[in-house]
């Protein structure tokens, strides 16, 4: 992946993200990796939303509560509306006072009090880097088979993309109604 310092016109930041937004995911937050503060503000600003969430998501990008700090406020609150939970945490509990409570403040109650809840862990706790989002699965299947289902996530976040998750399924489908699965 090119490195794009200096990004000089606005034109420039455009072209640029059109071509990152159909990069893979992590290639993306590589590049941005590589940048300056003020080019990957600029390029991140000229993504689409969508994009910019599945960025947003990724641990793996340097820095994400400071490009969260430094995009639009009315945006950085979608963006954390948007993102999974657990990764939105992460970006607030970076933040600085005032930053981080105006950012809380502009999100729907619901959120906020989930994000108030997981940021009230100290740290690094168990309960601070668990996520509270599950997979569900019915218990009966079609011609009412019962099934058996877990998942795990080896990783925080949700995954990226099915194959190169780390999640790990199981299902096991029986025809007959009375097994127990």
């Amino acid at each position: 992946m090119n490195e794009f310092t200096p990004v000089v016109a606005s034109d420039d930041a455009v072209a640029i993200a059109r071509i990152l937004a159909n990069d893979h995911v992590a290639d993306v937050v590589e590049a941005l990796n590589r940048e300056s503060r003020d080019t990957a503000i600029e390029l991140l600003c000229e993504m689409p939303f969508e994009r910019l969430v599945e960025i947003f998501d990724q641990p793996e990008l340097d820095g994400a509560s400071d490009l969260a700090e430094a995009l639009p406020r009315a945006k950085a609150c979608k963006l954390l509306t948007a993102m999974s939970v657990d990764r939105a945490a992460d970006i607030l509990r970076e933040l600085d006072e005032p930053a981080s409570s105006e950012l809380l403040g502009g999100l729907v109650p619901p959120l906020r009090a989930t994000l108030l809840s997981i940021l009230g862990y100290p740290e690094g706790s168990a309960a601070s880097i668990m996520t509270t989002e599950f997979v569900s699965v019915p218990s009966t299947g079609p011609s009412g088979a019962r099934s058996t289902t877990s998942a795990r996530w080896s990783g925080r976040g949700r995954p990226s993309t099915p194959s190169t998750s780390s999640i790990q399924t199981r299902m096991c489908w029986c025809a007959r109604p009375a097994c127990a699965g």
